[in-house]
């Protein structure tokens, strides 16, 4: 059965257009829409099918591949703001950890909580909520559904590399109650991991694997983040390499 599962789904992906959230056949979409609602305080859309993730009052987590240009207008929690600088990991490169950068906004963020960085090494067997806007359909068949409603699903954090993060798409047997799965276009969906202590951002979505979803490892540039929004505006950043 996971084996039979796992073909449609990379079927079913090959077939897609970009974006989308991919739910189990067997739970209902509500369920789906439900748990997104409790898990996008911290989102921003940047556009139809991408997301940002407010990492401190003036400042977004995106990727670098899709970042707003400096001087942009965009709206967070109804309220208009302005990009005032973009500043993208030294590394990036779309479709890796690394495709990664960080926007400045010119006034802090109003009725939008930042959603602090997971920084500890323990991800591996971890579940995570990952939230994801677009079209939507169920695991391993091609129809497709756009609404553009944010839906949240639940895997587990089955491989840790030094900088990423791999969830891989599970047979219903083995599979989270809520699993869902990501489409590339979905480039900036956050993976929230709850502990003791609240919510943290553990990864940010940046493209599939074989039978699996890849997220940037965000312990592993917590170091990089950090450096960049201490800088002084117009400052050079460090960059170490991790926590």
């Amino acid at each position: 059965m996971i084996r039979s599962c796992l073909l449609a789904f990379a079927a079913a992906c090959a077939s897609w257009p970009a974006s989308a959230v991919l739910i189990r056949p067997d739970r209902d979409d509500a369920e789906y829409l439900e748990l997104a609602s409790r898990y996008t305080a911290s989102i921003v859309p940047i556009a139809p099918a991408s997301e940002a993730v407010v990492v401190a009052p003036r400042w977004l987590l995106v990727p670098a591949s899709r970042a707003p240009a400096a001087g942009k207008p965009i709206e967070i929690a109804g309220k208009s703001n302005v990009v005032a600088r973009v500043v993208p990991h030294p590394d990036a490169k779309p479709r890796t950890p690394t495709d990664l950068a960080l926007v400045q906004l010119a006034e802090p963020v109003e009725g939008v909580k930042a959603l602090p960085a997971y920084r500890r090494d323990d991800e591996s067997g971890k579940p995570v909520v990952f939230v994801g806007h677009g079209a939507t359909g169920v695991i391993g068949k091609t129809e497709r559904r756009e609404d553009f409603r944010a839906r949240g699903a639940i895997n587990t954090i089955d491989a840790v590399t030094p900088q990423g993060l791999e969830l891989r798409i599970k047979g219903l047997d083995d599979a989270s109650d809520l699993q869902g799965a990501l489409v590339p276009g979905e480039e900036g969906a956050a993976a929230w991991l709850e502990t003791d202590d609240g919510l943290f951002l553990a990864g940010i979505y940046y493209g599939d694997g074989k039978d699996a979803n890849r997220f940037a490892r965000v312990s592993a540039f917590a170091g990089w983040i950090d450096s960049v929004i201490a800088a002084p505006a117009g400052g050079t950043a460090a960059t170490p390499s991790g926590r």
